[in-house]
């Protein structure tokens, strides 16, 4: 057998390393990837982009949303778009008081990857799915606690949230996902929500192997 030159098995390493770069992909891929994941779904679901100064019309005296703007999001199929990333929808404002530091948020979801095109939890019955027989899933809302603390110099709050029960403790650990803490602002108890998330505002998963995207149907979000 004839020898190859040692400067072509040379080239020969540098091109597999090259092709094996090229099938990783970078932090900068990746969020194109979810750039791209999140355009998509607004796309397909003809969802119109609101600015979140215009949202800021829609809130009462208590930076809270009132019902009727909730409605009007409903009928245009309006998302606002917050600084963080976050999109959101409110179907249904709540009603009554607003949710507390040191309250137990319960809330029932349905979660969504954008990047799988699929069901991923939830813990809502949903007749004839993947997971109307799963049962383990729906007999309990999700809880965790609450907290917001007030910088008394600057005055920025900083919200945290422990699962205590549930689904999402169940999948992803005690971190509640900040979107769902960020969303607390400008609802009442009982409100309906629904939320496109980037990586780093979602589920601890999210932003640890790559950057996945999730839609969340916030079916409830209560306090007791």
């Amino acid at each position: 057998m004839r020898k190859l030159p040692i400067y072509f098995l040379a080239i020969l390493v540098v091109m597999a390393a090259i092709s094996s770069c090229s099938d990783t992909k970078t932090y900068a891929d990746m969020l194109s990837d979810q750039r791209n994941e999140i355009e998509d779904f607004i796309d397909s679901a003809n969802i119109n982009v609101i600015s979140a100064s215009t949202f800021n019309t829609m809130l009462d005296d208590e930076g809270k949303i009132l019902p009727e703007k909730a409605t009007e999001m409903v009928e245009n199929n309006q998302y606002v778009l917050f600084s963080n990333g976050l999109y959101l929808q409110v179907l249904d404002a709540g009603s009554g008081d607003t949710i507390k530091s040191r309250d137990n948020v319960v809330v029932r979801y349905v979660e969504y990857s954008l990047a799988a095109k699929d069901t991923t939890t939830l813990n809502v019955f949903i007749p004839d799915s993947d997971f109307s027989n799963m049962t383990s899933l729906y007999t309990l809302p999700d809880v965790f606690s609450y907290t917001q603390t007030i910088n008394s110099y600057s005055g920025s709050a900083t919200q945290l949230g422990t699962f205590t029960q549930g689904v999402m403790s169940s999948y992803y650990g005690s971190s509640v996902p900040a979107a769902w803490l960020y969303v607390i602002n400008y609802i009442r108890k009982g409100a309906h929500m629904r939320m496109i998330v980037p990586a780093d505002l979602g589920n601890f998963a999210a932003s640890r192997t790559s950057l996945v995207p999730y839609f969340y149907d916030i079916w409830k979000m209560t306090a007791q």
